[in-house]
């Protein structure tokens, strides 16, 4: 892998990620708020920007992050339980899409997702990206990639809808069936 040299002002890959958890953590934050207002619309309003931005953060990562990653830090375990958790936060997200904020679940349904996302932000933060740092990878590149691959993912969901984005990664994060 080339190692990382600057070559741009944009910013590298795991700054843009980052950035990606601490704006989904707001937009949880916002669902708080509107959830104490009881306001159904605003909750609905939140969830789905949540929603979007959580699927087009997995599509990426499964597309793009992981199975790089995966050849570089040798970490099966790290790598899989990454590939997992993608797995529900889509099956969850999946749910919620097509929930009405008025429904018994729909709160609970939230806190999960929520929970599971604060868990993985922690696990990729605290034990992914410093590998990733030692492994010397070139993240300005990888993080032209991610925002040249956010701008396409945005306009496929324009046109057909977050639910391309739900299905199971096939083979994700280098991870081979056997």
């Amino acid at each position: 892998m080339a190692t990382q040299t600057r070559r741009s002002s944009e910013p590298d890959a795991l700054s843009i990620l980052t950035s990606d958890h601490e704006r989904v953590e707001k937009l949880f934050k916002a669902f708080g708020k509107a959830r104490n207002k009881e306001d159904d619309r605003e909750k609905a309003a939140r969830i789905e920007e949540v929603c979007l931005e959580l699927a087009i953060h997995a599509a990426i990562e499964e597309q793009l992050v992981y199975p790089m990653v995966a050849k570089v830090i040798g970490d099966g375990d790290l790598m899989g339980e990454a590939v997992v958790e993608h797995a529900e936060a889509k099956h969850l997200i999946g749910l919620l899409v097509g929930m009405d904020p008025a429904e018994a679940l729909y709160v609970p349904t939230v806190q999960v997702l929520h929970e599971y996302v604060r868990h993985h932000v922690q696990e990729e933060q605290d034990k992914m990206f410093p590998k990733v740092r030692k492994a010397r990878l070139d993240l300005e590149a990888l993080g032209e990639a991610i925002l040249r691959r956010k701008g396409e993912l945005m306009t496929e969901v324009e046109s057909k809808g977050i639910g391309g984005l739900l299905a199971p990664a096939k083979r994700a994060a280098g991870m081979q069936a056997h």
